[in-house]
């Protein structure tokens, strides 16, 4: 609804189509997007949902997608409302930072990341992070100090471990050496 908003009140940033039918098809791929992947990802971060549910979500979307190019042809707010999204999925599960069991976040990283199952939909994410707006507005050290200071009044003892071993008490302190890679 924001996405719609937005593209209300400017009108001439191409975030919905001028097109009655892409701007139908827009509107119906951010609805499987929601119905899909984001309540079966809240369900699964949270440990109240299988991860099955969430990974065949997934597979509803990127049957959706066109063979190249963005969700619905050029791109839109259909981008718009799954592209953050696998941003923030991407670094939660690469770094197993959900409430699963220690070691899920990553098996199910490789699984959707690097298994080839996902190949379409991991270069539609590629694609979409080329872009000039994702450079300029995505920030993935700050998404994960959101994440830890969502969880600060009770971080787990796996959540403390992770800060401590990837770092991230240097990064808050503004050292930005060479991150290495969480275990």
């Amino acid at each position: 609804m924001l996405l719609e908003f937005l593209a209300d009140i400017y009108p001439d940033s191409g975030l919905l189509p001028k097109d009655p039918v892409q701007r139908a098809k827009a509107r119906f791929f951010i609805e499987k997007v929601q119905v899909h992947v984001m309540s079966t990802w809240a369900s699964f971060l949270q440990r109240k949902g299988p991860k099955d549910a969430f990974v065949n979500g997934l597979e509803v979307v990127q049957a959706l997608l066109p063979e190249t190019g963005f969700a619905i042809g050029d791109w839109s707010i259909a981008d718009a409302s799954l592209v953050p999204f696998l941003g923030r999925a991407e670094v939660a599960l690469r770094n197993d930072t959900g409430s699963w069991e220690k070691g899920v976040g990553s098996d199910t990283y490789k699984e959707i990341f690097e298994s080839g199952r996902f190949t379409r939909l991991i270069e539609y994410f590629r694609a979409n992070q080329a872009r000039e707006s994702w450079k300029k507005t995505w920030d993935e050290v700050g998404h994960i100090i959101w994440v830890v200071l969502q969880g600060a009044d009770s971080l787990s003892q796996g959540r403390i471990r992770w800060i401590h071993e990837c770092g991230l008490w240097s990064l808050l302190r503004g050292s930005r050496g060479s991150r290495r890679e969480c275990t």
